[in-house]
């Protein structure tokens, strides 16, 4: 599995990014307070599951169609060319929990 140690960095790294990039504001901001989690988990030692959660009460708008000069609006697109799954759901808190799974090819899932 440590081959996959590159892909959970950028896909933990893109989704947390993204999260506060959106959600989180600087003091005195409208989004000021706001808060963003990230985890890892393995899954059935076979599978690496990414998993941010902020409170932001709007839904990912993922780019189906990213510009390939563009600086910005391609992470979640990244994400789902790597992962082998990309989907989000409400969050307890009345956010949302982005995930994207990615099993190691060698073991299966």
């Amino acid at each position: 599995m440590l081959f996959l140690t590159d892909d959970v960095l950028l896909r933990a790294s893109e989704l947390a990014g993204n999260a506060v990039r959106h959600t989180v504001g600087p003091a005195g901001s409208a989004l000021a307070g706001r808060w963003v989690t990230v985890g890892l988990c393995l899954e059935n030692t076979a599978a690496v599951r990414v998993e941010v959660e902020d409170d932001d009460p709007r839904l990912p708008q993922p780019c189906e169609d990213p510009d390939e000069l563009a600086t910005q609006g391609r992470g979640l697109w990244i994400i789902e060319q790597l992962a082998d799954r990309l989907w989000w759901e409400r969050s307890g808190y009345g956010g949302n929990r982005l995930l994207s799974l990615r099993p190691d090819p060698l073991r299966g899932a």
